[in-house]
């Protein structure tokens, strides 16, 4: 059923040639989606988490567009709304599971050839050139050409290793035996209507013992059922490069990112929201936390900085550092600006230690910066990244040594 729409609220998509083309025959074979996202203006998450929306849609999407585009919600524009058309695999119900976990109001209405011209400029595109283009489309657009319309996030196939396969098989064999056996011990126990007390608790010890052993089954399978909902790090992690290589050059700096525990996994759901927070942190470190060349040289340092992301396991946990051999953080400036803009007095900063101060950090709107820069501010700040965290159930450790450089650690669960 089409949610109504308020129409001054609606900017209708301009479409290109060719996206025009893919809707309207996707429209016709498939299903499309118009998504409308919902935010209040003292709404601090709303850049990260729209961005978060995009890219979890763009895995399974043959097209996607977005009003403001992902470039524009990680410059930290101000917006009420975010318009999406979406043309993928997935129905209605999935894509409202995953819009809900970062958007409580929103709209999403099936595209239809009815409602069309509601949403898109598509019947201001001359009927002669359609028709033109329809015949050149078929050829135009290929695999590649369509993988270009998306962004960077790429979907995940799971890898079940053998030994998981062959224990899932196997407890199910035997619970299926369990089960017949408890069914026909139920069945002499109910039936024998001469029985003695005796032979009855004997019985029920034994139908104890086989409930206990098809208890212990199930919580096998759940603990493989764990397991196969996980996926690797990698995908993620191999987009990171290019993030810190980017950012590097912006600010006219050397930096070298070293990766490792990329095969560890966690469910794809917490990959996801774990991206803005990841990129957030990275940048920061590239723009706040390595110094230029020329600093580094006076210090004696190697011209190159180094950049750190590590993943390991602890236990159902997953455990990310991310670290730097930067300048580290000045306490002394952070306790000066948190005087600044009265987060503390002059007497409460003097008494804090230093754990104290680098929690100032993640205290909404605090920046050690007069001005926010293009690579680490845009609006989004650490307690962006805190609240993020803390929506998985997980907690963010830092740790700073002047003139040594700054760690940050991520705890949480390995799925939600």
């Amino acid at each position: 059923e089409e949610m109504e729409l308020d129409k001054k609220s609606i900017n209708k998509f301009v479409l290109e040639q060719e996206q025009a083309k893919i809707l309207s025959e996707y429209i016709e074979t498939q299903k499309a989606y118009y998504i409308q996202l919902n935010y209040a203006q003292t709404d601090g998450m709303r850049n990260i988490n729209s961005y978060i929306i995009l890219n979890t849609l763009n895995s399974s999407s043959k097209l996607l567009l977005s009003n403001p585009d992902a470039e524009s919600l990680q410059k930290g524009e101000i917006f009420k709304k975010v318009m999406i058309i979406y043309c993928g695999d997935l129905e209605k119900q999935q894509i409202d599971e995953k819009v809900m976990l970062n958007c409580k109001d929103y709209i999403i209405n099936q595209i239809n050839s009815k409602n069309i011209n509601k949403y898109t400029n598509i019947e201001e595109i001359s009927t002669t050139q359609k028709e033109k283009e329809r015949k050149q489309l078929s050829k135009q657009i290929s695999i590649e050409e369509q993988n270009k319309m998306k962004k960077q996030t790429e979907a995940v196939s799971v890898e079940v290793e053998k030994f998981i396969v062959d224990g899932v098989i196997e407890n199910i064999g035997e619970l299926v035996v369990n089960m017949n056996f408890i069914s026909s011990l139920m069945s002499d126990i109910l039936e024998d209507e001469e029985a003695d007390m005796d032979s009855v608790k004997e019985n029920l010890k034994l139908l104890n013992a086989q409930v206990q052993g098809t208890a212990l089954m199930l919580n096998t399978l759940m603990d493989y059922a764990f397991v196969l909902r996980l996926v690797p790090l990698k995908p993620l992690f191999k987009k990171l490069p290019r993030i810190v290589r980017d950012a590097a050059r912006k600010v006219n700096k050397q930096v070298k990112l070293e990766i490792s525990g990329q095969n560890i996994r966690v469910e794809q759901d917490v990959m996801h929201m774990l991206e803005g927070p990841i990129m957030h942190i990275l940048r920061n470190c590239v723009d706040h936390g390595i110094e230029a060349p020329e600093q580094r040289a006076v210090k004696a340092k190697d011209e190159t900085g180094v950049v750190r992301i590590n993943a390991m396991q602890e236990h159902r946990f997953v455990v990310i550092e991310i670290s730097d051999d930067g300048a580290g953080i000045n306490t002394e400036r952070v306790l000066k600006k948190a005087v600044e803009k009265k987060l503390v007095s002059e007497t409460e900063a003097n008494k804090m230690n230093r754990e104290e101060v680098f929690k100032l950090l993640f205290h909404p709107g605090f920046s050690t910066k007069d001005n926010a820069s293009e690579i680490s501010g845009r609006g989004v700040g650490m307690d962006v990244v805190l609240h993020e965290m803390e929506k998985i159930g997980g907690t963010i450790e830092l740790e700073s040594e002047q003139d040594k450089g700054s760690m940050f650690r991520l705890k949480f669960p390995a799925n939600v």
